[in-house]
């Protein structure tokens, strides 16, 4: 189903970005991240354009597991720290939780990956300054694309507690892999920003 598509396959999207910069990254999860993310920024758009097109969908399926290979070796970041809240105080799908984190994790994460992320913006189709911002433009389109929210607004959440949320946050495992570090304070910040 194309919901179903769209949670699973930005998940991977994440998996493959956070892999890509996470501080216990090694050479062997870096190279299935890039290679999970090659596929999924060539054929993710394509499945999201045409469900039918089985030849994206085998292509996304192995970026996915490629993506998994890569978090069991690299572990995740600050957009599965940011998204796990959200999912038990607010029972926001995980995949559509990650996806509203993703690009302000990359925009936020600029000054420790900058130069990762244009590594990684190689891989789109989109011209322009490589970078975060690319990179941070280019997910929000494709979140658009794949019919998901991309502030808490478009989730009735907009009144959410932007500190209970960041206090929440900051005791995910997970964050504490993030190439910049985050304390409470930067949580918070990105909650709100994500309103």
């Amino acid at each position: 189903p194309e919901r179903v598509t769209a949670l699973t396959g930005i998940d991977a999207v994440s998996h493959a970005l956070e892999s890509a910069v996470s501080t216990a990254g090694t050479p062997v999860s870096r190279l299935f991240a890039h290679e999970s993310w090659r596929l999924l920024a060539t054929h993710f758009p394509r499945v999201l354009a045409d469900g039918a097109d089985v030849e994206a969908r085998a292509a996304v399926q192995l970026a996915a597991a490629w993506a998994g290979i890569a978090i069991e070796n690299a572990m995740l970041g600050g957009a599965h720290a940011m998204a796990n809240p959200l999912t038990q105080m607010h029972h926001v799908p995980h995949g559509q939780a990650v996806a509203l984190a993703l690009p302000h994790i990359v925009r936020f994460n600029a000054a420790a990956c900058e130069a990762d992320y244009a590594e990684l913006c190689r891989s789109l189709p989109t011209r322009g300054t490589a970078g975060a911002v690319l990179l941070a433009d280019w997910l929000t389109d494709l979140l658009r694309q794949a019919g998901l929210a991309t502030s808490l607004s478009e989730l009735n959440l907009g009144h959410a507690d932007a500190a209970a949320l960041a206090a929440s946050a900051a005791t995910q495992w997970t964050g504490s892999f993030n190439p910049r570090p985050l304390a409470v304070g930067d949580f918070q910040m990105l909650y709100e920003a994500a309103r």
